[in-house]
């Protein structure tokens, strides 16, 4: 059986990826893990970047034997995994992303940091930070923070600019959502035409948020892909 990898998004855990997970498991070996420095391996000292979360996947093909596996990425997770085809040709021999914001600047890093403002979210979104809570336990406060210095990272030092992405030899499909207010159609279309073998898909009635995804859409999606 194909094995498949789903890689979590900024802010989330393993545990995000589970509702999609059970609707893979009769077509594919599923695998997914936490990103350092969230979920179970959440702590108080953990520097968040690109580059580090494309080791931790590089760590876990390797200890898991993983044989040209396809991954699946949700917004952050999209993005470390192309930036993983980038830096291991052939590794992975399909990539799906969905919500992956290509369109890095110091623009729009900084509107996206206003967002992750830990005593804001604490007043105006209670019920998500009980969730954060729940994937983060006591260090969820560090997952908020690290995210945001990670985000402003990478709108001062793009990873992947559009020569770096064709160079990526793996088939790649960007899925994006109709109702997206954090990652626009026209980006994702101009990086899947930047793709050496990428494809952008639009997905109706899709906002960005993951818990809102038609998981069932999403995964006749990647199996067909």
């Amino acid at each position: 059986m194909k094995s498949i990898i789903l890689l979590h998004g900024a802010l989330g855990s393993k545990q995000q990826m589970l509702p999609l997970a059970n609707r893979m498991s009769d077509n594919f070996d599923v695998h997914t893990f936490d990103f350092s420095g969230h979920g179970e391996k959440s702590s108080s000292n953990s520097i968040f970047s690109i580059e580090k979360f494309a080791d931790d996947l590089e760590e876990y093909i390797h200890e898991h034997n993983l044989n040209h596996p396809m991954v699946f990425g949700y917004s952050m997770g999209g993005y470390v995994a192309l930036y993983h085809a980038y830096l291991h040709p052939g590794k992975i021999e399909t990539i799906i992303t969905l919500a992956t914001k290509m369109d890095w600047s110091p623009e729009t890093s900084e509107k996206e940091v206003l967002q992750l403002n830990v005593e804001r979210m604490k007043a105006a979104v209670p019920e998500f930070v009980e969730m954060l809570i729940s994937r983060h336990g006591a260090y969820w406060e560090n997952v908020v923070m690290n995210t945001a210095d990670m985000m402003l990272q990478l709108g001062n030092h793009k990873l992947l600019d559009e020569n770096m992405l064709g160079q990526i030899q793996t088939k790649v499909t960007l899925c994006i959502g109709d109702k997206d207010r954090m990652v626009s159609i026209a980006e994702t279309e101009n990086a899947a035409k930047n793709l050496a073998m990428g494809n952008c898909m639009v997905m109706e009635n899709t906002p960005h948020p993951f818990e809102r995804v038609n998981y069932e859409k999403l995964a006749e999606i990647i199996v067909c892909s």
